[in-house]
């Protein structure tokens, strides 16, 4: 057996050397990830991902299907070593990478699967490299980096369903937490339940370490992470970071139990973080995501509240009245009298153009300086808010806001819709040779952290703005009449041609 072993040995490549065109071929590697069993949405054939490594930590994705998963399920095991060879190797499309290697082996009962024995296994505790949760707003939208958490599973919130597609999904959400302090919401989608989502559930009164890797970064709460079709949670990982972690966990117990009792994971206590340059995007040229604009409220005389269920998993509108007594038809649940909260339409502004994005809850609260209940108070006196005042207050104030589109269909029709999820003011930087410093008003009215601002070098200039519509179909001639008013007069009438779909 020695000798074969040996053999073996002399004989293995390193991952990068494996093509769709090698031919008897054999490689040391060790599992690093391992997925649950898992069916394809068309066929429903069951296939179980892993994830190998080799001796310089180069990493390729495999798969074993069907009838083959019930052998191979119990050999394959997590962080172990086998000498591989001859298995099926496919080149995969870029989506679906999961690993370094463009290409992906297909492992059966036919392949040559030999265990390493420990004393000359790959080590696997250097193929870990985890993201910290400070660094995860700059991989919003990013579905291409491959990043991997480790973290303590602290708390799981009451599980609920939400729109996906054309119809409801249930999910579960966790809170989570590292050394770093900052609570994280960790979504569990319906894929990962049955399995995952129910083992991790159990395990939380022993706070559970796991590894996320390559979980979507979303802004649904901020900042959030939940799972997609390549992500893997691995349980209680055998690592040196992993019992650092479960140090530190013995030596915070309190604080975890004071996240858990003041909600601190709510959206209301979550720090938004400025953009890295890379992200800001023009209003007019692109889609935007973090922008760097103006804010001014769009007097278009409708109401700056609506009525919502008071579900916190729910929040949906209700057409009842503000007293009344109301079944909400989402979550199935009677109330004594709707949620009022605030929302109403703002104008971004850039000097490439004009964007229409609603504001809501608490960062509508910021910009009006008024409560929702002060709000309805005035339509029942039929007062009016001074739009005028507002922007007038506004003006000259840049911000990194964050906005998130979302497509509503109506009559056969597309019509984007944006909602700023986040915002920072801009604060003035302090002149050199002056020793006082400016006044943090405005920043403490939104809630925000004050940062410094940007050079000039790092983002285009907005001082002198320019209106364009948010529709690409606007010509150039409209454009430059547009711009032959200030946009930021309050006085101004000028509102954007909107064109019919």
């Amino acid at each position: 057996m020695t000798t074969t072993r040996s053999n073996i040995e002399t004989k293995c490549v390193l991952v990068p050397d494996l093509t769709d065109a090698n031919r008897n071929w054999f490689a040391k590697l060790v599992i690093i990830e391992k997925s649950p069993i898992r069916y394809g949405k068309d066929t429903g054939t069951p296939y179980q991902k892993y994830i190998f490594a080799d001796a310089s930590n180069n990493t390729i994705q495999a798969s074993v299907y069907d009838r083959d998963i019930e052998d191979l399920d119990p050999i394959l095991q997590l962080h172990c070593t086998y000498y591989i060879g001859n298995a099926w190797i496919t080149k995969i499309a870029s989506p679906f990478f999961m690993a370094s290697s463009p290409y992906q082996l297909t492992i059966s009962k036919r392949t040559f699967i030999h265990a390493v024995p420990p004393d000359n296994a790959l080590p696997y505790e250097h193929c870990y490299q985890f993201t910290p949760f400070h660094e995860l707003h700059s991989f919003i939208g990013d579905d291409n980096t491959r990043i991997s958490i480790l973290c303590v599973v602290i708390h799981a919130l009451p599980p609920r369903t939400v729109p996906r597609g054309n119809r409801y999904v249930p999910i579960q959400e966790f809170v989570v937490l590292n050394e770093e302090k900052r609570p994280l919401l960790f979504t569990m989608w319906e894929e990962f339940l049955p399995s995952k989502g129910a083992q991790l559930k159990n395990l939380i009164p022993h706070q559970p370490i796991i590894i996320i890797a390559r979980p979507k970064v979303n802004t649904h709460h901020t900042i959030s992470i939940g799972t997609q079709a390549t992500s893997i949670v691995i349980f209680n990982p055998q690592i040196p970071q992993a019992a650092l972690l479960k140090q530190w966990i013995t030596e915070n117990t309190t604080y975890m139990q004071t996240v858990t009792r003041e909600k601190l994971y709510d959206k209301a206590h979550q720090r938004v973080h400025p953009p890295i340059p890379s992200q800001l995007r023009e209003i007019y040229a692109t889609k935007p995501f973090w922008i760097k604009a103006e804010i001014r409220i769009r007097n278009n005389n409708s109401r700056f509240y609506f009525l919502s269920c008071p579900n916190p998993t729910c929040m949906k509108p209700t057409g009842a009245d503000i007293d009344t007594d109301f079944t909400c038809f989402f979550c199935r649940m009677t109330y004594s009298r709707p949620l009022a909260r605030l929302r109403f339409e703002t104008q971004l502004c850039d000097n490439t153009g004009l964007l229409i994005a609603t504001i809501e809850d608490d960062y509508a609260e910021s910009i009006l300086q008024t409560s929702v209940h002060e709000v309805i108070r005035m339509e029942q006196t039929e007062e009016q808010l001074d739009i005028a005042a507002i922007n007038s207050r506004l003006q000259n104030t840049h911000y990194y806001i964050q906005v998130r589109n979302t497509t509503r269909s109506v009559q056969f029709t597309h019509n984007p819709r944006y909602i700023i999820v986040a915002y920072l003011p801009i604060l003035p930087q302090p002149h050199i040779a002056s020793t006082t410093h400016p006044s943090n008003t405005e920043s403490e009215a939104s809630g925000s952290t004050a940062i410094p601002a940007p050079t000039t070098d790092d983002y285009t200039s907005t001082s002198r703005l320019a209106i364009a519509s948010a529709s690409e179909s606007t010509n150039k001639e409209e454009r430059s009449q547009l711009q032959s008013k200030h946009p930021l007069d309050p006085s101004s009438e000028i509102t954007p041609k909107r064109h019919k779909p």
